[in-house]
């Protein structure tokens, strides 16, 4: 798993007490080679390292020294070398195991305890400063998982939305003296409320910054209709067709990220103050 994985229920479930001992491997690891070559064989002698400590805690039985010890081997056989980062964080107990690479260095040592070393894990996501990104218009909603590395779709809580297509309704039109404007058609007006309904919990269960992206009346309308774009870091007033390229997003961001930066720098001196 990677830090975009880490959300507040995640980190709370690894926070949890556990039956001694929960136990924390951490080493750094390389990206490229030939330094990556080094990092199997350190991540062995690692965890050769844990099975001696398990082996000469006598907190600790037999059986359940065995049982962590089958949960780290299969925990070193999901290890991807290909997706190295610059830590690797092992956690495991009898009966589970975790692996996760994180963008952010880690030392060399083995822990245990009566629950996981998460320090680690909140380092690199802090480091990451991930944050969501919203791209909406009048029959779509698309959501983007964006970090300092860069931004991708993210296909979680119910995004992508698309509106539901309503055929031609010639009464209607025939009442009102033309078809409605877009933006103040009821049927849109819904369809912003389930967006923000679902952006809302997404935000509950991850929060993270929020920018928001599309056209002055779509920005206006999901504020009228809904919270959680008026609480949003920063917005972009521009058309957001539903297949605009990554690059394209991140392109037309930059602006508001960048601002978003600035606030959040000024924010912690103002706390050191």
């Amino acid at each position: 798993m990677d830090t975009d994985a880490l959300t507040a229920g995640v980190l709370r479930e690894l926070r949890a007490p556990r039956p001694y001992p929960a136990l924390s491997l951490t080493m750094p690891t390389h990206r490229t080679a030939p330094d990556n070559a080094q990092d199997p064989v350190r991540l062995r002698n690692l965890v050769a390292e844990a099975g001696h400590r398990l082996d000469a805690d006598p907190r600790v039985s037999r059986e359940t020294a065995a049982a962590i010890r089958a949960e780290l081997d299969r925990a070193v056989d999901e290890v991807d070398p290909r997706r190295a980062l610059d830590s690797l964080v092992v956690l495991a107990t009898a009966d589970e195991h975790q692996v996760w690479q994180l963008p952010r260095t880690a030392p060399e040592r083995v822990v245990l305890s009566d629950s996981y070393l998460t320090r680690n894990l909140v380092a690199a996501k802090a480091q990451a400063r991930p944050y969501w990104a919203l791209t909406v218009a009048a029959d779509h909603a698309t959501l983007w998982n964006g970090t300092d590395g860069g931004i991708e779709v993210r296909e979680t809580g119910g995004f992508p939305l698309t509106a539901p297509k309503e055929p031609p309704n010639p009464q209607r039109e025939e009442r009102i003296g033309d078809t409605p404007s877009t933006f103040t058609d009821e049927d849109t007006r819904n369809f912003f409320r389930t967006v923000d309904e679902k952006l809302r919990a997404l935000l509950a269960a991850d929060p993270r910054p929020l920018y928001v992206m599309g056209l002055p009346p779509a920005l206006s309308l999901l504020d009228d209709v809904g919270e959680c774009a008026r609480s949003a870091v920063g917005r972009v007033a521009k058309g957001a067709p539903a297949d605009l390229p990554p690059a394209d997003v991140l392109d037309e961001l930059r602006p508001a990220l960048e601002e978003g930066a600035r606030q959040a720098t000024a924010d912690v001196e103002r706390r050191l103050d």
